[in-house]
């Protein structure tokens, strides 16, 4: 099961803006995103047998998956400075969970449907094309399932983030019934106990050892660094940025010693405490009055990091075709090529579906929350 969370990469970690520290953060979303998209264009690249792989070498020197959890501590974070007025209010777990469905469900039952769809059009191009009925519907409902080909991958594989995402949100919604104080005790606490029994392998039943990993403790690294951030820790810019630097030095350590390899139980450890670092490091310098046109930009690709997540293996594969069509060989244009596409799509999928139908949904919610405040207070009253 361990190998799964090394063959594929994502977690988009999808995060509503948290308005005090949105540029660096969308910022690092960006690159998270970028992080996985490299890899998977470059691993695409390598195994298109009309590709030139023999005069390649491939770019291995950073652990790019690492993208997942740089997308883990940012959701911990999140989740933390948007919830952290909520502990112990009625109704706030429920209205959560529902602000969370809104921003994750209509972007990835898009993608996974758009999925089931290729996979019956386009058998020799897409993989993981083996499903049932039953596994869709799992996919739909973030439940993890063993696959046909023996692995946790639902029918869109990049969703195996978003089933982590959810069981945090759970959680999180859980210890929102407490004040805070101890709610936040309760979640780090579940979190680690989780992770470190996943470390030690002590859980080993199918489909329940799925939650059981590692992984999980860098929510609680998340919710830890928003902690400071609301109690006000700042940094001066290059202590920031060489914190930001030691964090990515320690995962191209890691990457040359092959920890990615012999050490996978442990990702928490030698990929997410540098994932926190870099976190840190761009969040403690925050400063809210850049906001040029290189910023803007960089923020949008925050903006739409969950869309590339989401849509980039798509863009990958329709990149592939055309190649093959035309009869290019060079990897290096073939990544490129990617890459460019999966951003446009990426942009144009967050302007004209994720961003308006997100905005409508919450809309939607925030006209029934005012509807029973006044029905409420009509009873109330009478």
């Amino acid at each position: 099961m361990q190998d799964t969370l090394h063959s594929q990469s994502l977690a988009a970690s999808p995060a509503p803006r948290a308005p005090d520290v949105i540029r660096n953060l969308q910022i690092l979303r960006f690159l998270a995103a970028s992080l996985v998209l490299f890899e998977h264009a470059q691993y695409e690249g390598v195994t298109k047998a009309y590709l030139d792989a023999a005069h390649y070498k491939v770019v291995d020197f950073f652990f790019w998956p690492g993208g997942v959890d740089i997308f883990f501590v940012i959701s911990g974070f999140i989740m933390y400075t948007i919830g952290r007025q909520s502990f112990g209010k009625p109704g706030a777990a429920g209205q959560f969970i529902l602000r969370r469905i809104v921003r994750i469900v209509p972007s990835y039952w898009f993608f996974t449907a758009l999925m089931v769809l290729a996979a019956f059009v386009l058998k020799d191009s897409v993989s993981h094309g083996a499903m049932s009925a039953a596994d869709i519907v799992r996919s739909l409902l973030f439940i993890p399932y063993l696959n046909a080909y023996g692995t946790y991958y639902p029918v869109l594989s990049l969703g195996w983030t978003l089933n982590y995402e959810i069981f945090f949100y759970a959680l999180f919604a859980a210890a929102l019934a407490f004040p805070r104080s101890t709610g936040l005790r309760l979640i780090a606490g579940a979190l680690c106990l989780i992770g470190l029994l996943g470390m030690a392998g002590w859980v080993t039943m199918p489909v329940v050892e799925f939650w059981f990993n590692s992984i999980v403790i860098e929510f609680a690294f998340g919710i830890g660094l928003g902690w400071l951030y609301q109690k006000g820790t700042r940094l001066p810019v290059w202590s920031g940025l060489g914190l930001f630097a030691i964090g990515v030095i320690l995962v191209i350590v890691a990457k040359h010693f092959k920890l990615d390899i012999t050490a996978l139980d442990y990702r928490a450890l030698w990929l997410g405490l540098p994932a926190l670092m870099m976190a840190a490091g761009l969040v403690f310098i925050e400063r809210p009055e850049n906001n040029g046109p290189v910023m803007r930009a960089l923020v949008f690709g925050g903006d739409m990091s969950f869309a590339l997540y989401l849509s980039h293996p798509f863009a990958i594969n329709i990149t592939g075709l055309v190649f093959g069509r035309l009869g290019l060989t060079s990897i290096p244009l073939f990544i490129i090529a990617a890459m460019t596409v999966a951003l446009i799509g990426a942009a144009l999928f967050y302007l004209l579906f994720e961003k308006p139908v997100t905005a409508f949904l919450n809309a939607r919610l925030r006209q029934n929350k005012t509807t029973q405040s006044i029905d409420i207070a009509g009873k109330v009253k009478s």
